[in-house]
């Protein structure tokens, strides 16, 4: 009987059989990701720049921009001035975790490549922080972002020759990821004895969320108040006050403050190509950092227009600015003879002048570590017209 019922109903047999097909073929598609995802390292910090060297003022300015209250950040500075390298140096630090996106990578062409990548590496990011011991739920995160990107894909697929990635999208990964951020903030690493005590500490902790005022969220490492400094575990108090001291001694995994950084970003018009979808997405970023604090946002760029751009969008007044420039003649003179002159043989020294060479090159180091470069290999034998190059 149900075989000549699916004679008779060949539609809903072939319906039937495409979707156990699309079912395999998901299956599949999962197993094969979860593969090449676990012979690639995963990388969520930079690593510091090799031979970099310090440029104190624009560090400072820098490290104190993040270890305040999560702000969007626009960086900028001329081209070739160290603008990456200075980012680099300061992220590379325990205290951050970086979703890093260099829109000079050719791979970036448009809209739709750009959510590919926000999607694919939001996923990664999650999924990196849920390999921390104790961090396993972050598992859902990661795959809340697969799982939408896979939906935009079938819709695609489904309409072949209509519009592709929409603003929707980009409002709805931006939720995904406001989303996630939150519950990373208010999750609390369990400590090694914490599954002894988990009943009785949560009591604890409602008990006096009930009787205190609501206290502003800080990071591990930003300064305490007076009033925290102030109170200081008795020695000799109560066994339930050393018990509660002895468990804050034992070490918990550190959480790190997110970090969302967009290198080149006046490329982000280019190739969005649509003023509403990139109100959204800077809109997106503002809530991210003015209204809830979840993380810093960081745009570099090295064309000043885009500040005027961001102006007339109306998001440059809820920006911090940080302007790089050149370096000083007197840390030039220092990286000359730190860091120039060792590299070059004794023989062909006589031949290079600081003043020369500043007068071409002015601050920007780069410069003076390519020239030297060409100055050795050409064995002291370039024309003066490079200097001018």
């Amino acid at each position: 009987m149900s075989r000549s019922s699916s004679f008779h109903q060949p539609a809903g047999t072939l319906k039937s059989l495409n979707e156990a097909r699309q079912l395999l073929d998901d299956a599949r598609r999962d197993l094969t990701e979860n593969r090449e995802r676990a012979q690639l390292r995963p990388s969520h910090t930079f690593s510091p720049i090799p031979g970099f060297f310090p440029r104190t003022a624009e560090l400072q300015a820098v490290e104190r921009a993040l270890e305040e209250e999560p702000c969007f950040t626009v960086l900028f500075g001329a081209s070739s001035v160290g603008k990456t390298a200075l980012l680099r140096q300061v992220l590379c630090s325990d205290k951050y975790h970086v979703l890093h996106f260099d829109l000079r990578i050719a791979g970036f062409a448009d809209l739709d490549s750009l959510y590919m990548s926000l999607s694919q590496q939001m996923e990664q990011y999650f999924a990196t922080i849920a390999k921390i011991e104790g961090y396993g739920e972050f598992e859902k995160e990661a795959w809340g972002f697969k799982h939408d990107r896979l939906n935009v894909e079938r819709r695609i697929a489904d309409n072949t020759g209509m519009a592709q990635i929409r603003t929707s999208d980009i409002a709805r990964l931006m939720e995904l990821f406001q989303s996630s951020l939150l519950t990373y903030r208010q999750f609390v690493p369990p400590s090694p004895n914490s599954q002894s005590s988990s009943t009785a500490s949560r009591d604890s902790i409602s008990s006096q969320a009930n009787q205190s005022k609501p206290k502003r969220f800080r990071w591990p490492w930003q300064s305490k108040s007076p009033s925290d400094r102030a109170r200081k575990p008795n020695a000799n108090g109560s066994p339930q006050d050393r018990a509660q001291s002895a468990e804050k001694d034992v070490p918990k995994p550190v959480k790190k403050m997110p970090v969302f950084f967009i290198d080149e970003a006046h490329k982000l018009p280019g190739l969005i190509q649509s003023m509403e979808t990139m109100k959204c997405l800077l809109d997106s970023m503002l809530v991210l950092t003015k209204q809830d604090r979840l993380c810093h946002v960081i745009h570099a760029t090295s064309d000043p227009f885009y500040q005027t751009w961001l102006r007339q969008l109306n998001v440059m007044q809820h920006c911090k600015i940080i302007t790089i420039g050149d370096c000083s003649k007197s840390d030039a003179r220092t990286f000359y003879h730190e860091r120039i002159l060792p590299r070059v043989p004794e023989r062909l020294r006589h031949s290079l002048s600081f003043e020369r060479l500043y007068e071409a090159f002015g601050g920007r180091l780069v410069h003076w570590q390519d020239y030297i470069t060409d100055y050795v290999n050409a064995n002291g034998q370039l024309e003066s017209e490079h200097l001018v190059k």
